[in-house]
């Protein structure tokens, strides 16, 4: 069986003659510190790789691990304070600090021991300046620490100690943290079945229990969400997505449970691939951008053989969660590797996947609605090969807000990458004069095609530039700037495709106190945000008496009275997805109403 999943990873790896050439090179070379490397021909020094930099290296040792161990989870956090950006790192006995805000150069800063003993097993997640790990060490309990600790180091590396620690259960697996509720679920617990046990943090120096769920049985991972997607009957509801695996057992299933109130959980809906695909184990999973989607890994599917391949490519699973009271299995994407998928996130329409020894792997998921994805970059920590075996990366973090991509390779180290799907001459901007912006993006993938330009977050000010068809470079220009008033703004540029769909490219903009705006007055009809998704506001250029919303169609959905005003908002909930005109006198102007 080893020598047919070689065989057939050599065959379908469109990378794998580079690799097979490196095998026998990179055996006899010890793993070591590696400066920045472009992503050059496929290759970034020793490591395979398509739109995505490696930035840095570090050993384990380097990281503050035992060398003789492993790294496992990462996290990452931006101090408030200094505006420095952080990598928190899982190890078997310790998790490890690292400034990243220079990423060529990482600094450790130190590392927090564990509660009780090491385990292959870590596990943490953050909220605000608050971090959370938990351990599969018996005895380990929930460590609370304090982020705020690592600006104050001035002789880096130190050893930390916990600034709290919850003992109400003795092992964890995995630990998430509900953005908007705060309250902390601990997953595969040695508590309530190994179902959700879920922690009150409100005072997260003293952390109380607050409830949990034991009516499915063992969760291995989950997605703690204040409910806010598009089914009504749940709206504001905190829910858990829960992957409660069971390895090769038709007892595999995806759990939503409404954990509203902690004390009295109820089951929403239990569901698996309905016989469309071979289970292995329900193993993690993240929401899509529309919150429509849920997709997950499978962590042993590769490992199993079905539907006359042997093995099949890694695979991601994909169920819609439009109704929670029904969702479906929507099918999977499968990759050209054969290795095993371990831990996915979401970040606008791209999939950050750790898939063990092929690396990390991107994913466009703005088709997901069609049940497609599509690999759109990639870095392979484990050159060697792509069997469907388990080290390689473990996990991986994209959010930090400089686009860095922090991941681990179990018993390596860290790595510190930088894609560049989609890459801008500028994304930042100190404005004290009324003239256009002009810059140019950079597009190395084949996203959605075509797509057309748009702004969200910068008041009055529009984008505009050519029609996109292709990958390439495009100029941008940014108008409307002597409509701001002085200010910081984080708008996003937008790139729509012609579905609804939108990427999403993040800006800064500061807007001086001295720039001209206290007389200017608009020459024409301009409306924002465009697309739109709840307010549009509508500036005039000349008084009108109404003004009008045509469909696609040319039926008119809308008349609202100016009441001679200049400036309105039109509330556009109520109207469907798609293309609209609006109309002001004899002025019309597109809007795109998305949801």
């Amino acid at each position: 069986m080893l020598a047919m999943f070689m065989c057939l990873t050599f065959v379908t790896h469109n990378y794998n003659m580079m690799k097979s050439l490196l095998i026998s090179a990179l055996a006899a070379l010890s793993l070591q510190a590696f400066a920045q490397t472009p992503c050059v021909n496929g290759m970034a020094g020793d490591y395979p790789c398509r739109n995505m930099d490696l930035m840095t290296f570090m050993t384990l040792q380097e990281c503050g691990c035992d060398p003789n161990g492993n790294t496992n989870d990462v996290w990452g956090w931006k101090s408030p304070v200094s505006g420095k950006e952080f990598a928190i790192l899982g190890c078997a006995e310790v998790t490890s600090f690292i400034d990243v805000t220079d990423p060529v150069n990482p600094i450790l800063i130190g590392t927090l021991p564990t509660h009780s003993v090491g385990s292959l097993w870590r596990d943490m997640e953050s909220r605000g300046n608050w971090l959370y790990v938990v351990s599969e060490a018996q005895g380990h309990g929930l460590q609370v620490f304090d982020l705020t600790q690592l600006d104050d180091v001035a002789n880096p590396p130190v050893v930390f100690g916990e600034s709290a620690h919850y003992p109400n259960f003795s092992n964890c697996h995995t630990v998430n943290v509900d953005p908007v509720s705060g309250y902390v679920y601990a997953y595969g617990t040695n508590t309530y079945n190994g179902g959700e046990h879920i922690v009150d943090v409100t005072d997260p120096l003293n952390p109380v229990l607050a409830g949990g769920y034991d009516g499915s049985g063992y969760t291995h991972d989950g997605f703690a969400w204040t409910y806010d997607g598009p089914d009504a009957d749940y709206a504001g509801r905190e829910i858990v997505i829960a992957c409660n695996g069971r390895s090769n057992s038709d007892n595999d299933k995806l759990v939503i449970v409404d954990v509203t109130d902690k004390t009295d959980c109820q089951l929403i809906g239990e569901y698996n691939y309905n016989g469309q695909a071979t289970i292995g184990y329900f193993h993690q999973g993240w929401i899509t951008k529309n919150k429509k989607f849920f997709l997950m890994n499978d962590e042993l599917d590769e490992m199993a053989l079905g539907n006359n391949q042997e093995p099949y490519g890694t695979r991601t699973h994909i169920f819609n969660i439009t109704d929670l009271d029904n969702v479906t299995y929507a099918g999977f994407y499968e990759g050209t590797s054969p290795s095993i998928d371990h831990n996915l996130y979401t970040l606008d329409q791209f999939v950050y996947e750790s898939n063990y020894r092929s690396g990390v792997r991107v994913l466009d998921a703005i088709r997901v609605g069609s049940s497609v994805l599509s690999e759109v970059a990639f870095f392979d920590l484990f050159p060697e090969n792509d069997n469907a075996q388990f080290s390689g990366t473990w996990s991986n973090y994209p959010y930090l807000p400089s686009g860095l991509v922090l991941a681990t390779s179990m018993y390596d180290g860290f790595f510190i990458m930088k894609p560049t799907i989609i890459t801008t001459s500028q994304d930042s901007w100190d404005l004290c004069s009324t003239e256009d912006v002009v810059f140019e993006i950079d597009i190395n993938a084949n996203l959605a095609f075509p797509l057309t330009v748009g702004l969200d977050g910068l008041g009055g000010a529009t984008a505009s530039a050519a029609i996109i068809n292709n990958q390439g470079v495009a100029t941008v220009t940014i108008t409307g700037i002597s409509t701001l008033s002085p200010g910081n703004y984080t708008p996003n540029l937008l790139l729509i495709s012609n579905f609804g769909e939108q990427y999403e490219i993040p800006l800064e903009v500061n807007v001086c106190n001295t720039i001209n705006v206290s007389e200017t007055l608009p020459t024409e009809l301009t409306v924002y945000p465009n697309p739109v998704h709840n307010e549009l506001q509508v500036q005039l250029a000349n008084p009108v008496e109404t003004i009008e919303l045509f469909d696609a169609l040319g039926k008119r959905v809308m008349s609202i009275s100016t009441n001679n005003q200049l400036s309105l908002k039109v509330d556009v909930r109520s109207l469907a997805e798609g293309a609209y005109t609006l109309k002001a006198g004899d002025e019309t102007v597109r809007v795109i109403v998305a949801k």
